[in-house]
């Protein structure tokens, strides 16, 4: 990455904070570095594939309870 002294807040990545090289406008509107929005995106998918994995457990482990009565 290059430097990011005296150059205008735009030029950086809101994620790098470096000077981006190849940027992309994202679907929220904010440009970002190419890969930085790549990597972005994938672990936020991580996070929700997770969310959803926490979510069927505790459905299963509130079935469980229940038919052991407790």
């Amino acid at each position: 990455m290059v430097k990011s002294n005296n150059v205008p807040v735009d030029f950086l990545c809101p994620i790098t904070k470096e000077i981006m090289e190849d940027p992309v406008v994202a679907s929220d509107g904010y440009t970002y570095e190419r890969i930085a929005y790549g990597l972005k995106e994938a672990i936020l998918r991580l996070w929700l594939e997770k969310i959803l994995e926490i979510k069927n457990l505790l459905k299963t482990t509130v079935s469980v309870l229940r038919y052991l009565n407790i």
